[in-house]
């Protein structure tokens, strides 16, 4: 049944696939038309070598900044790491701690749930974008039913993640994660809302959902957390009726990029 969720859960945060563009592939082997006036290299000294290298220093310096400035939004995820029984994503700024009745799911079973038959490198989180539409970053589960994972997925280019798109994606979500509930279990009514979810002190754009059956109350919540041209799908779920204790777990790391973004 856990497996059943876990797929379940990477099928409906899935988002559109990246859309990639490219320039011209400069050719390498351009030469001069016939003709053409050749501008001959001037000779170089030591002095002049010095100073060529001071700005060559000083262009790569101002990339850099340019890069760390403008280019960041950009940039694909960067899979958090666990330790023990300690997750962290320093691209999201957050991290949360559980205890030993609690374990995470491995590369296998991550794979599992995109393609068994596949060799994934866990590494490349934009190829996996961009092939199965979602990454799970992590996915951890309770010996009495809680769970908690955390799913990255790309938006189209020129897609604005502004409120309205957030509260789309949200909604979108929402509407997957009743269609897979209709499916299994069909004669149980299911309450659900767009709603403010607050992670490790800040809040974002989410939903929740919630069922009774047999006796047991199964509440789950989602924050949409917007990262540049990527989102990530926060989820925690509890058959106890209540997320708040999943939620305390969580914690902001301060010295990551996206805690001074913030």
């Amino acid at each position: 049944m856990k497996k059943t969720l876990t797929l379940m859960l990477a099928a409906i945060l899935a988002a559109s696939a990246l859309v990639s563009c490219g320039g011209e592939k400069k050719k390498e082997n351009d030469v001069p038309a016939k003709g053409a006036q050749v501008q001959e290299a001037p000779i170089m000294d030591e002095e002049n070598i010095d100073s060529v290298e001071d700005e060559a220093t000083e262009t790569e310096e101002n990339a850099q900044e340019d890069i760390s400035a403008e280019e960041v939004a950009v940039m694909p995820p960067e899979p958090g790491t666990v330790t023990d029984l300690n997750y962290e994503s320093r691209y999201l700024g957050i991290g949360f701690n559980v205890d030993e009745s609690w374990s995470f799911a491995d590369e296998a079973m991550r794979r599992d749930m995109l393609d068994p038959r596949a060799e994934l490198d866990f590494e490349d989180v934009e190829g996996i974008i961009k092939d199965y539409d979602v990454y799970p970053d992590v996915v951890a589960s309770s010996s009495v039913g809680e769970s908690i994972s955390i799913l990255f997925s790309g938006v189209p280019e020129g897609v604005e993640l502004d409120p309205v798109t957030l509260n789309y994606i949200a909604e979108s979500s929402m509407q997957g994660t009743l269609e897979s509930y209709s499916r299994l279990i069909a004669q149980v009514p299911v309450e659900s809302a767009i709603k403010e979810v607050t992670v490790a002190g800040i809040t974002y754009t989410g939903y929740t959902t919630s069922f009774e059956a047999g006796g047991v109350k199964v509440v789950q919540e989602a924050a949409v957390i917007p990262c540049g041209r990527y989102v990530a799908m926060v989820s925690v779920s509890s058959n106890s009726g209540s997320v708040a204790d999943i939620w305390s777990c969580f914690y902001r790391l301060t010295d990551a990029p996206a805690a001074d973004a913030e």
